[in-house]
């Protein structure tokens, strides 16, 4: 039988799993800003660390998705509690 407490207990699991993914993604942005700079010292476009960078930069997008999708995990963590302390309230 599932209890308030069982509940509650799962709950802060995946709230610590959610800050665990936002620290995560935090992360990946602070990386995708040192590509960034890399590109930008880089003396010209031909060199091939240049292109290497570059790639990397295209493939990994951009650290403006990091901060949607970390914003987008909050928001479902948030909703998902109020649901859950909602349903518990009955």
């Amino acid at each position: 039988m599932i209890t308030f407490e069982n509940n509650m207990m799962r709950l802060c699991q995946l709230k610590a799993e959610a800050q665990e993914l936002i620290e995560i993604q935090a992360q990946c942005c602070h990386f995708l800003l040192l590509q960034k700079s890399l590109i930008n010292w880089m003396p010209t476009p031909q060199h091939k660390l240049t292109n290497i960078a570059r790639k990397l930069m295209l493939q990994n997008n951009n650290q403006l998705n990091c901060k949607i999708i970390t914003k987008n995990n909050l928001s479902y963590f948030n909703r998902r509690s109020t649901l859950q302390q909602k349903k518990s309230n009955f």
